[in-house]
């Protein structure tokens, strides 16, 4: 639950004023200002407890917002990532020794199912990605299902 003010710090009735004021009712205001400002520091108190109390909540809501923030972040780095091997492997196809394979064209291993993306120009080879990094570049870190 949020944490909120609810104490009413009570209004102070109409000061004395010595220019205007009868001096009956100046004596009148003076006794009723005095005793209402008597009546402030419990209320004033219980404020500044409720105020701190509220900060300390703003301050963990910040906190938890700051978490939230880094976390999604993270996790749109998560899924760029994904879509980017997603997008790289679209279309993989086994990979053939001595086959003639484009530069970036994907293929999957058959040796360890992770998919990889040509690097170099067109070329055969009888080596298989996995074993061949300068030609080969493993764009998925786990293999597939």
């Amino acid at each position: 639950m949020t944490a909120q003010i609810s104490q009413v710090i009570t209004g102070l009735p109409t000061a004395p004023d010595f220019n205007t004021d009868t001096p009956e009712v100046f004596s009148l205001k003076a006794v009723a200002s005095v005793l209402a400002q008597q009546g402030l520091p419990p209320e004033i108190n219980a404020f500044s407890t409720q105020a701190n109390v509220l900060a300390v909540d703003v301050n963990a809501n910040a906190q938890i917002a700051t978490a939230a923030k880094i976390a999604a972040e993270a996790a749109v780095a998560i899924a760029q990532n994904a879509a980017a091997v997603a997008q790289s492997t679209t279309g993989a196809t086994t990979y053939v020794p001595n086959q003639a394979y484009s530069l970036n064209q994907s293929v999957i291993s058959p040796l360890d199912q992770k998919v990889y993306r040509k690097r170099t120009a067109t070329s055969s080879s009888a080596a298989d990605p996995k074993d061949d990094p300068t030609n080969w570049l493993n764009v998925q870190g786990e293999a597939l299902p």
